[in-house]
């Protein structure tokens, strides 16, 4: 009941067009390289979220033993929200409590916490059925960026056409690095819409991982266009103060 009453009141901000708080701290610190309240207006964003419907391509991430992980699902329905997927990686979600899904509906990223309830491996695949935390559209609009040099790292998991899953590994030099995202060259590219992990050691000997997306690719500019979806570890928090100082 509390529940319902929480989701009447959602649909009745959303109706009014208002903008969702986000729930991270703000920190006066931040204001330099992100704007921390400049969370997108719930009207667009609920334009975007009924996109997703049965049918939708999801991405579930999942962390096991520090080390990210993906799996390719399909929404079989929505209310409540369930995927179904062939890889048998979901046998690990029956142990995971915390996953993070992605969609890409257009031209639009949206990220999703979420919670898993019920994981049951079936004659047609894994039915994987998840309560929802909060949903927000990722927007590198939102950071800054800075022409900043760095070694990169990308490593992919890619689909071969016999249908194994294999792990690449790309090198590159970032152009622009921000909170959100980074523009990196590189001779190979992944992917466009690849999932991937981004990986950098800072002139303080810091590494900063993410997990981050390919929107980009481009083999006229020879590079990629990545948004970060998750940091790894305390790397958010050592490239806030890299880019606090470079700038």
């Amino acid at each position: 009941m509390r529940r319902d009453l929480r989701d009447r009141g959602l649909a009745a901000r959303l109706r009014k067009g208002k903008k969702l708080t986000p729930e991270i701290p703000y920190r006066k610190k931040d204001a330099d390289l992100a704007k921390a309240a400049d969370i997108t207006c719930v009207d667009s964003l609920f334009e975007h979220i009924s996109l997703i419907k049965p049918g939708s391509l999801i991405t579930l991430v999942f962390y096991s033993d520090a080390q990210p992980n993906a799996i390719l699902a399909t929404v079989e329905g929505t209310h409540p929200f369930v995927l179904r997927t062939a890889d048998d990686q979901a046998a690990q979600l029956k142990s995971i409590r915390k996953v993070m899904l992605v969609s890409q509906e257009g031209p639009k990223l949206l990220r999703a916490e979420a919670h898993i309830e019920h994981c049951v491996d079936s004659s047609n695949g894994w039915r994987i059925e998840v309560g929802f935390l909060r949903w927000e559209q990722v927007d590198r609009r939102r950071h800054p960026r800075y022409n900043i040099e760095l070694p990169v790292a990308i490593r992919a998991i890619q689909e071969e056409e016999d249908g194994t899953a294999i792990v690449r590994l790309f090198q590159g030099t970032s152009v622009d690095v921000g909170l959100g995202g980074a523009w990196v060259t590189m001779q190979e590219l992944p992917e466009q819409g690849s999932l991937v992990e981004f990986s950098s050691d800072l002139p303080s000997g810091d590494a900063v991982r993410a997990l981050a997306i390919v929107v980009h690719a481009c083999p006229e500019r020879q590079g990629v266009g990545l948004e970060f979806l998750d940091y790894i570890g305390g790397a958010r928090y050592h490239l806030h103060n890299f880019l606090s100082k470079a700038s």
